[in-house]
């Protein structure tokens, strides 16, 4: 299997020339022999993908879009999704922890105090530490900033938070927390490190899709957070989580792309190779036409991510929002598909077909589900044209 596919290739050259091959090259080979083998024992034995995030740490490609000053590669971002999906290609439980992690930097990146950017970015982008994005309440469902339980309440020199967050990817792993909670009834984000007193973490949840990424419920017992770790403003929360959110879309797409090539590519190898009657069973028509509907949704998914992840602005909110639509449908098309091309062996845990079909389900609901995601494109794209129409007859 090629890491580096020709059609990410082609879309990075068209971007900026051949300027980056030699990094992508390099990434593709490390990524092959460094993470891709540990996938399977990761799935099966549901260990945490943590040796492989300082494995891309040290190799400054944890997140390579940031500045060079916290170690990392100073990638442009489409440069640095092409690496995400790799990773993601090559272990998805490796690729969705990361691209959590990519979201809680963001957010830093975005929000965070000088001080506050010299002293965590640091050590989460060059060192290897992870971080945690602590949204999602067991109460709560899409309007989580409505239904939020959780509460901050200020003393003399403290945040004191009480309640508990779940389904929270890369918690009991993570040396820091973005966490969200209501202070005077309005949300508002919070740094909180691993040892802070209060913060406890529950066992890991026994999950059927990436199943080496760690998720736990997480729970705030008077847990004292110095007024230093404020990440923002006071009740400025939900502006930054939805601006988080956007961005960790295009992660969440991209790790979709991944698993979806790596459906595509596992099938083309069969195809290639299983013959019938002496020819192989890619001359088959039916089996062309799953191959061509794989080929032609995995190009427009990875066109779109990519895109996407060009832009800034309004533009960028929707494309961000349908990016992940789009991706997370294809991913489970080709992996659906991918399986019924196997037959009998993509039923078999050896050939690793199952286990991009499980996989495929964090795409599908992490980062927002697929119905919120309609709505949320369908509302911009309306706003859209109120501010610039388009045709208002034939």
């Amino acid at each position: 299997m090629n890491f580096y596919a020709k059609g990410q290739k082609d879309i990075i050259n068209q971007l900026y020339g051949s300027e980056y091959d030699d990094i992508l090259e390099g990434s593709a080979d490390f990524i092959e022999k460094e993470i891709a083998p540990t996938a399977e024992k990761i799935d099966k034995e549901k260990l945490s993908p943590e040796k492989n995030l300082e494995r891309l740490a040290m190799q400054g490609m944890l997140a390579s879009h940031f500045s060079e000053d916290y170690g990392s590669l100073a990638l442009p971002y489409p440069v640095h999704i092409a690496i995400l999906e790799m990773v993601s290609k090559a272990c998805a439980s490796t690729g969705v922890s990361m691209a959590i992690h990519n979201t809680c930097c963001e957010g830093l990146k975005l929000y965070g105090t000088e001080k506050q950017k010299k002293e965590y970015l640091t050590y989460l982008i060059g060192k290897g530490d992870v971080a945690a994005f602590c949204l999602t309440e067991s109460g709560g469902g899409t309007n989580i900033f409505h239904d939020m339980k959780i509460v901050a309440k200020k003393d003399k020199s403290n945040y004191v938070i009480n309640g508990s967050k779940t389904f929270i990817t890369n918690a009991g792993l993570a040396s820091v927390y973005i966490v969200f909670a209501k202070l005077n009834n309005k949300v508002t984000m919070f740094l909180v490190d691993k040892d802070t007193k209060g913060l406890e973490f529950g066992n890991p949840f026994d999950k059927d899709c990436v199943r080496g990424s760690v998720t736990c419920e997480v729970f705030f017992d008077d847990c004292k957070v110095p007024k230093k770790n404020l990440l923002g403003k006071e009740g400025g929360g939900a502006r930054y989580c939805i601006d988080m959110l956007n961005k960790g879309r295009v992660g969440i797409a991209t790790l979709a792309v991944g698993i979806a090539q790596a459906a595509l590519e596992k099938s083309l190898y069969y195809v290639t190779t299983r013959n019938v009657k002496g020819t192989p069973i890619g001359d088959l028509q039916l089996i062309q036409k799953k191959i061509a509907s794989m080929s032609c949704n995995v190009d427009a998914a990875r066109l779109l991510t990519y895109h996407a992840a060009s832009l800034e602005g309004e533009s960028f909110s929707r494309l961000a929002n349908e990016a992940k639509l789009f991706a997370s449908r294809t991913a489970l098309e080709c992996a659906l598909e991918s399986k019924f091309i196997h037959a009998a062996h993509g039923c078999m845990t050896e050939s690793n077909i199952e286990r991009h079909l499980r996989d495929v389900w964090v795409t599908l609901i992490g980062e927002g589900t697929s119905e919120i995601l309609e709505q949320t494109i369908a509302r911009l794209k309306i706003k859209e044209y109120k501010n610039s129409p388009g045709l208002s007859f034939w």
